[in-house]
C-alpha cells in the first residue's frame, strides 16, 4: 500500500516537472528571440541611426561579457533565494530591457539595454538545472535537461523567417516590443504554475 502510494506521488511529481520543463522550453525560445532580434533588425537600425560598423559591432557584442560575468553571481543567488524568485525577476528584467531597446533613440540607450539583457538572461539555464535536479530522478533528468536545451536551436531556426516578416510588416520597434511582451507571458506562466514544494499537487 505504501509502495503504491509512493509510486503515485512520484508519478505526479514527475508529471508536474514536465509542466515546468514545457514552460522553460517556451522561455528558452523567447530568451533567444530577445538575443537575435538585434541581428535580424541590424541593417534597419544601422540605417535609421547612421551607425557605422564599429558601433554595430559593439551593439552585437554588448550582451556577451555581462552575460558571462553574471553567471557566477546568478548561481549563488539561485542557491540562496531559490529559482522561483530569481527566474521571476530575470524574465521581467529581460523583457523590460527588450522593451527599452524598442524605445531607444541613441546608441547609448540601445547599448545599455543590451547590457541589461545580458545580465538578466544569465540565470536562465541555471534555473533550468535547478528544476531538473529538483523534480526529476536520475533516469529522467537528462531527457528533461535536453528538452530545455532544445529552446535555443528551435529559436535560431524559426527566429530569422518569423522576426523578418514581423520586421517588414510592423517595423523593428514593434518587433522588439512583441518579443518583449512574450517575456511577460513566460513570467505569468511561471508564477501561475511554479510551486516551491518538495512534492506538489499530491493531495487527492
Amino acid at each position: 500500500m505504501f509502495i503504491k502510494k509512493s509510486t503515485v506521488q512520484e508519478k505526479k511529481k514527475m508529471n508536474y516537472g514536465w509542466v515546468l520543463v514545457s514552460i522553460m522550453l517556451f522561455g528558452a525560445v523567447v530568451n533567444y528571440f530577445d538575443r537575435v532580434n538585434l541581428s535580424i533588425a541590424g541593417t534597419t537600425i544601422s540605417s535609421q541611426f547612421n551607425f557605422g560598423p564599429v558601433q554595430m559591432g559593439m551593439l552585437f557584442s554588448a550582451m556577451l561579457l555581462p552575460y558571462a560575468l553574471a553567471n557566477l553571481p546568478a548561481g549563488f543567488i539561485t542557491d540562496k533565494y531559490g529559482e522561483k524568485k530569481l527566474f521571476t525577476i530575470a524574465t521581467i528584467l529581460w523583457s523590460l530591457a527588450t522593451l527599452a531597446a524598442a524605445c531607444s533613440q541613441s546608441f547609448t540607450s540601445l547599448y545599455a539595454s543590451r547590457v541589461i539583457l545580458g545580465i538578466a538572461e544569465a540565470p536562465f539555464f541555471i534555473c533550468g538545472a535547478k528544476i531538473t535536479q529538483k523534480w526529476f530522478d536520475d533516469k529522467n533528468r537528462g531527457l528533461a535537461t535536453s528538452v530545455i536545451n532544445m529552446g535555443p536551436p528551435i529559436a535560431n531556426t524559426i527566429a530569422p523567417p518569423l522576426l523578418t516578416v514581423v520586421l517588414i510588416v510592423f517595423g523593428w520597434r514593434l518587433m522588439f516590443m512583441g518579443v518583449g511582451l512574450l517575456g511577460f507571458v513566460v513570467t505569468i506562466l511561471w508564477l501561475v504554475f511554479y510551486k516551491e514544494k518538495s512534492t506538489p499537487n499530491i493531495e487527492g
